[in-house]
């Protein structure tokens, strides 16, 4: 029989809470404190996201077709939905260009290209696939037509991280630590993070450099200068996600049950997050880091919870029979 591991359910479910705590604070980027603490959430997030999307694809053999019902279908469906709802309410972004993600949607195309990928890479010495991914990551940046288009420059940008989680360790292992190593890795988490967020601060155009070094759109600028910091960047985020690991509880607790319905909460929190944002208005101190918080925690937690989680799942894959979308889990 199939059991849950609560440590990856609460790791999945504090994840999903911080990206749509980011996504709340990338609407407020022009406020110097809303950009800092975007760029240093932005260094960890999506690696462990990306890490932990590669350490369950272990078992994957060969590409499989359900990938495509599983990923691809749910990435058209969430876009048209995203261009309705940004041409009815004036809201968000949509894209009439089904093939350029939507905000969070690049993750489903980057996943589907991982997994149909990484088939090719077990045959390869671990060590051997992973520097191979690094340099797919280091030369993409030299290739012009990788954009937002089909997102594969963050495709290629995240495919180290992806092929990392592919040939983990067992997770349980990797963070059963002694206490020293762990409070070592809460300073250095810390640590870095606390500079990202000064460096931000301090200047609007470093902020700009660091937020488009972890979480880059494009290739690399004229300025030799994106090259050494893009490539830092990346080195830097998997460390600081490694010594995140260490800080996720590995039993149960309030929220554990919540990590089943992580995908769905991140697929259709930004219908939320934007009305959230309009009514709020403009930023005010102290009010709208309150509305942050209050609507971060609002909005996960009702949309994981089962009887709207039933209506998702029914509007995410329509394809499926009812008793197959019942044991699709995140």
């Amino acid at each position: 029989m199939h059991t849950r591991d609560s440590y990856l359910d609460n790791l999945k479910f504090i994840l999903v809470l911080c990206v749509v705590l980011t996504h709340f604070l990338f609407e407020y980027r022009e406020t110097p404190i809303m950009i800092a603490l975007f760029n240093s959430m932005c260094s960890f997030i999506m690696p462990v996201f990306i890490f932990i999307s590669g350490y369950l694809s272990k078992n994957i053999r060969s590409h499989r077709t359900k990938d495509i019902t599983l990923l691809i279908v749910p990435y058209f469906i969430l876009e048209i939905l995203n261009l309705i709802f940004s041409k009815l309410t004036h809201m968000g972004y949509g894209n009439k260009s089904l093939l350029t993600p939507t905000y969070q949607n690049w993750y489903l195309l980057s996943l589907f290209f991982w997994r149909l990928i990484v088939p090719y890479f077990k045959p390869i010495k671990p060590v051997y696939a992973i520097a191979a991914a690094f340099g797919i990551s280091f030369i993409a940046g030299f290739v012009n037509q990788f954009g937002e288009f089909l997102s594969l420059y963050r495709t290629c940008f995240y495919f180290p991280i992806f092929i990392l989680g592919f040939y983990a360790r067992d997770i349980h292992t990797i963070t059963d630590r002694p206490n020293w190593q762990k409070r070592t890795a809460f300073v250095l988490f810390f640590t870095f993070l606390a500079s990202i967020a000064l460096i931000s601060m301090s200047n609007p155009f470093k902020a700009d450099d660091l937020f488009y070094a972890f979480l880059p759109n494009y290739g690399y600028t004229e300025n030799w200068t994106s090259i050494i910091l893009r490539n830092i960047a990346l080195i830097s985020s998997i460390i600081c996600g490694y010594c995140f690991l260490y800080m996720i509880p590995k039993k149960k607790v309030f929220f554990t049950s919540m990590g089943i319905n992580t995908l769905y909460v991140y697929l259709f929190h930004m219908f939320l997050v934007f009305p959230i944002i309009k009514l709020s208005g403009t930023y005010v101190m102290y009010q709208t880091e309150f509305i942050i918080l209050t609507g971060t925690l609002g909005i996960t937690f009702l949309l994981s919870s089962k009887r709207l989680v039933s209506f998702l799942k029914l509007l995410t894959y329509p394809t499926l029979p009812k008793k197959i979308k019942d044991r699709i889990k995140t």
